[in-house]
C-alpha cells in the first residue's frame, strides 16, 4: 500500500509512519518540519518538507497517487488558545484540508483518515462523551476541527471520497514533545 502521512513527523504522525513502513507499505510524509522533530522521522519514508496548508499539497497527492491519506497535522497554536478568534491558525488550517481533500479527490484515494479530536464536545454535560453526542467546541481548535471534519463529510457526500474521522483524547506515549511554559 501506498500511504501519505500529512503530519507525520509529530508525535502520532511519526508512530504511525513507523507501523506502516514496518508492515511494508511505501510512505511519503508531508511536513513543514516546524516542531524541529527530524529525529522522528523513519529512514524508510520519504520526506516532503511543505507546509501542511499550502494549495501545493494538492498537486504532491495529485503526483505520489497514495491509496490512503492519513490527515495527522495540527497547530499547537490553535490547540492551545481556547477563545475564539478570526486571527488564528484555524483559517489556514481548514484551507489546507480544503486542498488536501481536492487532491486526494483528483487522485482518486481509496480513504482519508483524518485525526480530529475529541474537543469538538466541549465542556461534556455527562461523565462519559459517546460518538453520538452533539458537538459543542468551545475554542478556536475544536471549531476548526469541526469544521475540518464538516469538509471532509462534504467531500464524501459530494465527491464519494470514503473517509474515517477519529476523534483522540488526552494521547500521550514515548517520543511525545511537550512544552514548557
Amino acid at each position: 500500500m501506498k500511504a501519505i502521512v500529512l503530519g507525520g513527523a509529530g508525535f502520532i504522525g511519526a508512530h504511525l509512519v513507523d507501523a506502516l513502513i514496518n508492515r511494508g507499505d511505501e510512505v511519503h510524509i508531508i511536513d513543514n518540519l516546524h516542531a524541529d522533530r527530524l529525529e522522528t522521522l523513519h529512514q524508510g519514508a520519504i520526506v516532503h518538507v511543505i507546509d501542511c496548508s499550502s494549495p501545493e499539497i494538492k498537486n504532491l497527492i495529485v503526483q505520489i497517487k497514495p491509496d490512503v491519506v492519513f490527515h495527522s497535522t495540527d497547530q499547537a497554536e490553535t490547540a492551545a488558545a481556547s477563545a475564539p478568534s478570526l486571527n488564528s491558525g484555524s483559517a489556514i488550517t481548514i484551507d489546507g484540508t480544503i486542498h488536501l481533500l481536492e487532491g486526494c479527490r483528483l487522485a482518486r484515494v481509496n480513504k482519508v483518515i483524518f485525526a480530529s479530536t475529541a474537543a469538538v464536545y466541549g465542556d461534556p454535560r455527562t461523565d462519559l462523551i459517546a460518538e453520538k453526542d452533539p458537538p459543542r467546541p468551545t475554542t478556536k481548535y475544536g471549531w476548526a476541527k469541526l469544521a475540518e471534519e464538516s469538509y471532509i463529510r462534504l467531500f464524501n457526500r459530494i465527491e464519494q471520497l470514503p473517509y474515517t474521522i477519529l476523534r483522540y483524547a488526552s494521547v500521550f506515549g514515548p517520543r511525545q514533545h511537550t512544552q514548557k511554559t
